[in-house]
Formats: C-alpha cells, structure tokens, sequence
C-alpha cells in the first residue's frame, strides 16, 4: 500500500498474471474513537447534536452510557427505555460501555471553547482541544484541585495524578477525565485550556463517589484514599 494524495490509499494486487487496483478514500474531516469492549471515558471533542439515545444507537455494541451530575454528585444514566435522555454537551466526559471492541466517527468539526461550571467534589470533564495536556497542567491550573483520574481502558482502573505521583500521564482529543475539587468557598468555570474563573460562592460538600452497584465498577474514594472493591 503507498500513499496517493491525502487521504487516499492506493492498493495494487496481483494474481495469476492479472493485476488489479483499486484507491480508497479515507476521510480526513472524521474524528474516530477506537472503543474497547468495557468502559471507555470520552468526551465528544466536536460540534455534534447528540443525545444519549441517538449515540448509543450509534455505538455499535454499546450498553450503557454515563454522564456525572457534578452539582449532585451523582450519576445519570441511559439505557434502553430510561426516561433521562440527556444531551450530549460539549466539555462533558461520558462513560460509554460497550460489550464488543468498536470504532465510532462523527464529522471534525472544532470546538472553540466551552463554559462549564466546577462545583466542589468531583467533576467529569473532556479535553476537546488539538493539542494534548498532561494530568499536572489541569491540577495546577485549576485552585484546589486534589486529584486528577483518567479511565485506563487496558487495566480497566483509573490511572491517577497528585504531586509526586509516578505517571503524569496525558489526556489526549476525545479523552474524558475526572478532577476532585476540595473546600473552597467560590467554584470556578472552565473554558477551555488555561481559561479558569472564579465565580460565586459555594457551599463546602463533603462527598464520597461510588459507581452504581448493579453494574462492575471497580474503584471507590474518599478525600484521603482510594480503596479497592
């Protein structure tokens, strides 16, 4: 296989003294997950128009889909004939698990920005910008953050960051993420890389953060540990 222009492949195959050829066209304006069979976090790094029940009709092998209420602290989840039928919104991370290994693609069209409100506890966010970031710029970015998680999808854990952590690992287009903000008296919004804002004043919540027990999540925490289940 070589190159022909961008985006085309150009195959040339022969057998028995006849030769054929034939060029395929691969989109350069897709964006494309690879999923792997169990939980994947995402965000969807593009103008879409998604909700939960159009992109799990569109994740091919897909059982569930996750979006975290960060003003709650608390999951809010889509099947199959679930009244919460949320939208898909920009800067958000989801869940998505899925019973099989799958690619999904939706049309690259860039976000400029976002405006998210950071509560204190946790916050489920997604990195829909080209060029990546690590764990360390988003905790010392945003004040009192604690903790930052992202889902590994080989290990089926969370790999984690506070100073002096091993891995400071990177977050990547599409990738979703978690952050733990600790007692602070003003949240902030989130716009984008390197664009925080203090706003109004908050009240302190002290919470702890499970994963729903009818389904196989592995991890729980509380402001001092992480402990294993």
């Amino acid at each position: 296989e070589r190159s022909r222009g961008l985006g085309d492949v150009y195959k040339r195959q022969e057998y028995n003294g006849y030769t054929d050829s034939v060029v395929f066209t691969i989109s350069s304006s897709l964006f494309s997950f690879i999923l792997y069979k169990g939980w994947n976090l995402i965000t969807l790094p593009c103008k879409n128009s998604y909700n939960a029940s159009s992109l799990f009709n569109d994740i091919e092998g897909c059982s569930i889909i996750l979006s975290w209420n960060a003003s709650e602290q608390d999951f809010t989840i889509y099947v199959p004939s679930s009244p919460y039928n949320f939208a898909m919104e920009d800067g958000h991370g989801y869940f998505i698990g899925i019973n099989q290994d799958s690619i999904f693609s939706l049309v690259d069209s860039p976000i400029q920005n976002v405006n998210l409100t950071l509560y204190v506890g946790w916050n489920m966010l997604g990195w829909f910008n080209e060029n990546e970031t690590n764990a360390s710029s988003l905790y010392n970015e945003i004040d009192n953050c604690t903790i930052v998680l992202k889902w590994n999808t080989t290990l089926h854990n969370f790999d984690l960051y506070v100073p002096g952590a091993p891995s400071d690992f990177k977050i990547h287009k599409g990738e979703g993420f978690l952050i733990k903000i600790y007692d602070t008296k003003d949240f902030q919004y989130w716009l984008g890389e390197n664009l925080f804002i203090k706003a109004i004043s908050s009240p302190v919540v002290n919470v702890r953060m499970k994963f729903p027990p009818e389904y196989q999540w592995i991890d729980f925490w509380d402001d001092n540990e992480i402990y294993k289940r």
